[in-house]
């Protein structure tokens, strides 16, 4: 009886020993295809054999696992899945690298906060139309102000064209309440948006780039095209706008720079013979007493008739 539980112990040590070397060897083996992998993908990305990258990067996915991947794969596979996607002819096959793309976009958020990633990830999203709000609206709220003036034009045009898309959406679905709140959000980041591109349109007037400088208007072109759909008549943006008036900062600079922010939004409008135009030429002289603060009056005044 004591021989046979020896000879049982034994039979289990050696299938077990056994057991541990297949385990290994095949563990070692993974990691093995998953480093040739990895640099294989890294190589064809960088010959832009994108079809080759990318077939690369799934064998990569497939041996090392997510965590056996780092940020820097992602950021491979985004440019490879773009690149794909901009050669792309065949509409069906665009649409189901762009959903790869999402995926990837969606898997490397997962490795920590990176501003410049989160933009680009809502970016992409508004662009294939995912209607995946709440995702979005987080994505955009830990990037764009975060970057601010370091947004990309793509950025920043993505994000309006969002911001206006919600608020048109809102129209169908009669709440007032919400639909306000998004008419009211979508003016203010108007502003800050808009001072994002005074920055860039100084900085690379500044430095003689006049292509970027040309990005860069167009870039407050479209943001002022989608602007008047969230305020068609003056009545609206006057009441809007009244409202922020007397909310305005207390350091001096920066009140300057919203007050001229405001009047420049009432004079795309043609709203500059509204009360609410007189009133902050009025406080923009007594800000800042310049020959555009007595010009905004004047203009004011002319559009009274007195």
């Amino acid at each position: 009886m004591i021989k046979i539980n020896k000879q049982n112990k034994m039979k289990n040590l050696l299938l077990l020993i056994i057991l541990t070397i297949s385990t290994f060897s095949f563990s070692q083996t993974d990691v093995d295809k998953c480093a040739k992998n990895r640099g294989l993908t890294g190589l064809y990305a960088g010959q832009k054999a994108w079809r080759d990258a990318a077939n690369f990067f799934v064998k990569s996915y497939t041996f090392c696992g997510i965590e056996g991947l780092e940020k820097s794969d992602w950021n491979n596979a985004k440019i490879i899945y773009k690149q794909l996607i901009r050669a792309e002819k065949n509409a069906t096959r665009k649409g189901e690298l762009t959903d790869s793309l999402i995926w990837v976009f969606e898997s490397g958020d997962a490795y920590g906060v990176d501003a410049k990633w989160k933009a680009d990830y809502a970016t992409e999203l508004v662009k294939s139309k995912a209607g995946k709000f709440g995702v979005t609206d987080t994505l955009y709220a830990n990037s764009i102000h975060t970057l601010k003036a370091n947004a990309s034009t793509t950025h920043i045009k993505y994000y309006y064209t969002y911001l206006v898309r919600k608020f048109i959406k809102l129209q169908g679905e009669q709440d007032e309440e919400k639909l306000e709140a998004s008419r009211t959000f979508a003016i203010e980041e108007y502003l800050i948006l808009s001072d994002y591109i005074s920055v860039n349109l100084k900085k690379y007037t500044d430095l003689g780039k006049t292509k970027k400088v040309g990005y860069w208007n167009k870039a407050q072109k479209l943001l002022d095209q989608y602007f008047v759909k969230l305020a068609k008549d003056c009545d609206v943006l006057t009441e809007v706008l009244g409202k922020k008036i007397t909310n305005l900062p207390i350091d001096k600079e920066a009140k300057i720079a919203k007050v001229k922010g405001f009047i420049a939004i009432l004079e795309k409008r043609g709203c500059d013979n509204s009360d609410l135009y007189g009133q902050l030429a009025d406080t923009l002289i007594v800000l800042a007493p310049t020959a555009d603060a007595f010009y905004a009056q004047g203009t004011f005044f002319y559009g009274k008739n007195e």
